[in-house]
């Protein structure tokens, strides 16, 4: 039968789940391309290679429409991570005279294949939320190799860390658990000594 100390350890445990961030609180970055704000310099058009918030890209060729096109002239091109990264989303499109249907495929830290997604042929969707692809493996990303295509508005998100709140979760269960034990065995009772009699 479990002891209260048992079950308060399983709460702890619980509540380092339960507090972790989720997707939605893990850190996100965005490249645009577009050589404006943060990127300015850095996203020039002309450029084939750069590093932008802990992402670190060869190959292919910015273009003034805030894209990065892969080519058989400016390919294959890739991006690696500093940083590991839960998923990726992005524009990814082709099938022009220059640039054709390519493919986009995530890699883990030892060059394994997680996960691949096609470009989108614009002639057939012509908005670009159609073009819209994910990479979302269930191992982290370190590195995504593009072999053609228009990529444009690409999104990372990081793999999250353990937040503060899981700690202090964790820290007040804990101590939960240690006041239960010392109600639970409290220190014997001191008995006073009788009176004698005379």
């Amino acid at each position: 039968m479990a002891t209260i100390g048992h079950v308060l350890w399983g709460l702890a445990v619980l509540a380092l789940v339960a507090m972790a961030p989720s997707a939605s609180g893990a850190t996100s970055v965005t490249i645009f391309f577009d050589n404006e704000g943060p990127e300015e310099g850095i996203t020039t058009p002309g450029a084939t290679e750069f590093s932008f918030m802990g992402s670190t890209w060869q190959g292919g060729i910015v273009v003034s429409t805030g894209t990065l096109q892969v080519d058989i002239l400016h390919g294959p091109a890739s991006v690696t991570f500093d940083e590991d990264v839960e998923s990726a989303e992005f524009l990814f499109s082709g099938a022009t005279a220059a640039v054709g249907l390519g493919t986009a495929t995530a890699f883990d830290r030892d060059g394994n294949i997680l996960q691949s997604v096609d470009a989108i042929n614009h002639n057939i969707f012509p908005d670009q939320d159609d073009r819209r692809v994910r990479l979302d493996p269930d191992m982290p990303i370190a590195r995504i190799e593009f072999t053609e295509g228009f990529i444009s508005r690409f999104t990372f998100t990081l793999v999250p860390e353990p937040g503060a709140g899981a700690l202090v979760a964790l820290g007040a269960t804990l101590l939960a658990a240690r006041s239960t034990r010392r109600r639970s065995n409290p220190p014997s009772a001191q008995v006073a000594p009788r009176a004698s009699r005379r």
